[in-house]
């Protein structure tokens, strides 16, 4: 029983990965994202923590980086090229957060995020897993940031081919500065759900031949036993009849 459970443990730690990876084929859009369908695209967080967050939130170190991903689809039946990027914050005139184009971005917070491709064709209805690099300058102090990752789509203006209309939806992206080690909160990503994978699937087959090992082991034990109770009987039998020997020749 003991060799079960340590068996479907390990199995179990083994899986909790390949869940992770299997959710990423099929993301419910959030109600704030699903409503955008007429922008023609929608962007979503990969591994949202919670699962109904549209939002990231990471707790970083000074000096520190890590990966993560979005999931990215044209919902038009037209191929579409997007442009993906962080994107610097701002105040809007009401004094809400808002975030700066991709051409007014400069040297802020949108600046710490980079995408393994900041250009990307999607065909009509296509998705794709779209990765990038959070990165935190060493220089940085402790406190509370936010950046945009934004997801942009242009085209030229039918009335006047000289204006270039973008259309842009944008993910919030809190970033909190502390000294403790750079993760993300409550989620395996990016890297190291690779490694996580890899190390769970090495104890699991470790486990098993353990289990294969002790299995061999009280199997030969048991053979042993068997046949050391069989040579004592064997034994004991032999020595009855030679005392039943011994004595008739006395009696004789």
């Amino acid at each position: 029983m003991k060799k079960l459970s340590l068996l479907v443990a390990t199995f179990t730690l083994l899986a909790l990965p390949l869940q992770v990876g299997m959710a990423q084929d099929n993301v419910d859009l959030p109600p704030e994202i699903a409503n955008m369908e007429s922008e023609g695209f929608t962007i979503v967080p990969a591994n949202p923590n919670p699962p109904e967050s549209s939002n990231f939130t990471f707790k970083l170190g000074p000096g520190s980086e890590v990966r993560d991903s979005v999931i990215i689809k044209n919902l038009s039946s037209e191929p579409a090229t997007f442009y993906l990027y962080g994107a610097d914050p701002t105040f809007s005139q009401q004094g809400t957060k808002a975030y700066k184009t991709r051409a007014d971005s400069g040297e802020g917070e949108g600046q710490w995020i980079t995408f393994d491709e900041p250009e990307v064709m999607l065909q009509g209805g296509e998705q794709k897993q779209a990765f990038f690099t959070l990165k935190i300058p060493q220089s940085t102090s402790f406190g509370e940031y936010r950046a945009g990752i934004a997801m942009e789509k242009t085209k030229k203006d039918i009335n006047n081919p000289n204006i270039t209309i973008a259309t842009r939806l944008v993910l919030h992206t809190d970033m909190s500065i502390t000294n403790i080690p750079p993760t993300k909160d409550g989620q395996i990503n990016g890297v190291w759900q690779a490694y996580y994978f890899w190390i769970s699937l090495t104890l699991f087959l470790v486990s098993l031949t353990a289990l294969i090992w002790i299995t061999f082991e009280e199997n030969k034990e048991k053979a042993a036993t068997k046949k050391k109770k069989s040579s004592a009987r064997k034994s004991k039998a032999s020595s009855a009849k030679t005392t039943r020997k011994t004595t008739t020749k006395k009696k004789k």
